[in-house]
């Protein structure tokens, strides 16, 4: 009899605490499964972080060497356009302009030089003489200003050179008659003249 009071007086085990190390037990191994999804998605980042850099380090040569493609391209088209340019080729541009220039401001000078000669030593009419003085100043004058890229003074220069080469043209007998000179001589400043306004004209495009 003893015993069997003693068997039933001994105490069952607590089923409370059962459940609680189980609910323990689970909650460690969730907590272990985070933690090791975590370390994976920290070690995925990691890796996407590796190859991004790893493009942009692959990337930053080819931009630069596209962009040393594009330099040298557009250093192509610059030389191309210059070597297209027409104020830099052949007779026209700058060369006929500085051509016609000179040439004008050296008739111009000549004309002055003997109209203050005719209007002191001469003898020939006064308003040929202050003619010849005021042409020539004029002359030399635009001549001068159109070297200087004046539109307005190229614009004068290729009329008043025009004009005055028509008009030694028609006044070349009078000329060898009055200076004695042959035809050849007396038509100098009609050809030098003409000269002159064709390079103007063809140095048109510099005063576009």
């Amino acid at each position: 009899m003893p015993d069997s009071n003693d068997k039933s007086e001994q105490p069952e085990p607590d089923e409370s605490e059962a459940t609680e190390s189980e609910a323990t037990e689970s909650d460690e191994s969730e907590a272990t499964e985070s933690e090791a999804t975590e370390s994976d998605e920290s070690e995925a980042t990691e890796s996407d972080e590796s190859d991004d850099d790893d493009e942009e380090n692959s990337q930053e040569p080819e931009s630069k060497g596209s962009v040393d493609v594009e330099d040298d391209r557009e250093d192509e088209d610059l030389a191309a356009e210059k070597a297209e340019d027409p104020k830099d080729q052949g007779p026209t541009g700058e060369g006929a302009l500085r051509a016609a220039g000179v040439l004008g401001f050296a008739v111009g000078v000549c004309f002055f030089v003997y109209g203050v000669y005719l209007m002191f030593l001469g003898d020939k009419p006064m308003p040929f003489a202050f003619t010849m003085l005021i042409g020539g100043a004029v002359n030399s004058l635009v001549s001068a200003y159109a070297l200087r890229r004046s539109r307005v003074a190229w614009s004068f220069a290729l009329s008043l050179n025009g004009v005055a080469a028509v008009v030694f043209l028609f006044g070349a007998p009078k000329i060898r008659d009055g200076l004695d000179l042959h035809i050849l001589i007396a038509l100098m400043p009609c050809i030098a003249l003409s000269v002159a306004t064709v390079m103007y004209w063809l140095a048109a495009d510099q005063f576009e």
